[in-house]
């Protein structure tokens, strides 16, 4: 199957996320996002397969199988089983900033129709699950799907979301690289670290120069540690190049402006709007205080109060906005 390229945008909590994922896996992962990325818009679904909601707020999607094989000829219909199996028994460990929790990546994964023409894959998404893929809140990465959906290496898929439309250079230990990539089991021995080096970060690199248009080069910190044998704190510098952008997709999307839906969950602009009558300008307008104000751990009991309090005034927008200005202030304040 062809893969029609766009630029997809991913939650940075899902960047940075803990996880191993075989390339299968992360291929129905940005299938996902492709998907969501209609609601990012405000769009509804009108495929043959919309995302269905049940009564707890879970989504059931379906894709045809095809959507997550590379090409006409790549028929690797058992990696995809297992790789839906995989997913269905791995949890995403979602750390906030004073929660944890473990959800389920997919469930109840079924494919229909094996060896006919058309193959479906459906599964469900647990409404924390999919709420997890559209927090913008921390921030989002941008990538491309077709060069993503090629990468042969899993670690080229993860250094390339990491690195793709970073400027500035970025500091990971060892141990932080290892436990975000699932490999804390592995290259642990006498000569673990340069192991890991070597198969794991110049494996990547070597895939992101031959293809990407952002790659990196990286030193390590630590100079003592180094002539000691060991390493340790590793720099990675990003760079671009040239010749491997994608001159449509930069045009696309130097042609579009930012959307609310990447700073603020879509529920809470659709609360805004039908609560306190506000447009999109006004919530433009005043971003940063929205931005600010949902990362509060009591968001929720807050916008309840206000909308309560807000029957009353002459003028809730005003109100609203005034009020989470002033409860930030105040917790600014404290620390």
């Amino acid at each position: 199957m062809k893969i029609k390229n766009k630029e997809l945008i991913q939650s940075y909590v899902l960047t940075t996320a803990r996880y191993d994922y075989s390339v299968y896996e992360k291929r129905i992962l940005y299938r996902i996002v492709e998907q969501l990325q209609a609601l990012l818009k405000g769009i509804e679904l009108k495929g043959r397969y919309p995302i269905q909601e049940d009564l707890f707020g879970d989504r059931i999607m379906t894709f045809e199988i095809s959507n997550f094989l590379t090409s006409e000829d790549d028929k690797n219909h058992r990696r995809v089983i297992k790789a839906l199996k995989d997913l269905n028994d791995k949890s995403f460990e979602y750390i906030g900033e004073n929660s944890w929790e473990l959800i389920r990546i997919i469930e109840s994964p079924k494919m229909k129709g094996i060896g006919k023409k058309t193959t479906t894959v459906r599964f469900r998404l647990d409404k924390k699950m999919y709420d997890a893929f559209l927090d913008f809140t921390k921030g989002y990465k941008k990538f491309e799907l077709e060069l993503a959906m090629k990468f042969e290496s899993v670690y080229a898929m993860r250094f390339y979301e990491l690195f793709n439309g970073q400027n500035t250079p970025l500091t990971y230990n060892i141990p932080e690289l290892k436990k975000m990539f699932g490999l804390e089991d592995k290259y642990n021995g006498r000569t673990g670290n340069t192991d890991f080096i070597i198969k794991v970060v110049k494996k990547a690199k070597q895939e992101l120069d031959k293809h990407s248009p952002v790659s990196f080069n990286f030193k390590y910190k630590d100079r003592e540690l180094k002539r000691a044998g060991k390493i340790y704190n590793i720099l990675f510098i990003p760079y671009e190049i040239p010749k491997n952008r994608n001159v449509e997709i930069e045009k696309k999307s130097l042609q579009k402006q930012t959307s609310l839906r990447w700073d603020i969950p879509i529920d809470i602009i659709k609360e805004l709007k039908r609560d306190f009558l506000f447009s999109e300008q006004e919530i433009k307008n005043n971003i940063e205080v929205f931005k600010q104000g949902v990362r509060l751990d009591y968001y929720r009991d807050f916008y309840s109060l206000m909308k309560a309090k807000s029957r009353s005034v002459k003028n809730p927008k005003g109100y609203f906005i005034n009020s989470l200005k002033n409860e930030l202030d105040s917790v600014n304040l404290e620390h």
